[in-house]
């Protein structure tokens, strides 16, 4: 399975997915897939527990929820290797709003950004890489 087909299973949420993200997550060697098969489990696990008016945070496209705080905060999610990587692909998710709705802070989340690319998480340097075109 290719290895960010993972985070779509669990971008759609469903528990069926569950055993075989589980699996994957087990016995596939590539960082990767353990990374992705991480996210989408964390995804699935969050989702029921969304309260009606927090489900907009849970865009479909995404592997993580979105969240709505000032770019200083989300730029120290991103940037922390002490949070899970689920965290911190919310966080690069959120930044990204500033960069395809320009506001006065969008420079400062386009630096964020380009600074995660030198994560340790191949997940994050995809998504900063694939979803950002840089």
């Amino acid at each position: 399975m290719d290895d960010f087909l993972h985070e779509t299973l669990g971008a759609f949420g469903l528990e069926s997915s569950v055993p075989v993200l589980k699996t994957s997550f087990e016995l596939d060697p590539s960082k990767e897939v353990k990374e992705s098969c991480e996210l989408a489990l964390n995804r699935i696990r969050e989702l029921p527990n969304a309260k009606p008016d927090e489900l907009r945070r849970f865009n479909l496209l995404e592997a993580a929820p979105l969240l709505f705080c000032p770019v200083p905060e989300l730029r120290e999610v991103l940037l922390n290797e002490d949070n899970s990587r689920y965290e911190r692909c919310s966080a690069l998710f959120s930044l990204r709003l500033y960069f395809l709705h320009p506001t006065p802070c969008t420079e400062e989340a386009i630096s964020a950004i380009i600074e995660s690319l030198y994560a340790e998480s191949a997940v994050l340097q995809y998504h900063a890489r694939f979803h950002f075109m840089l």
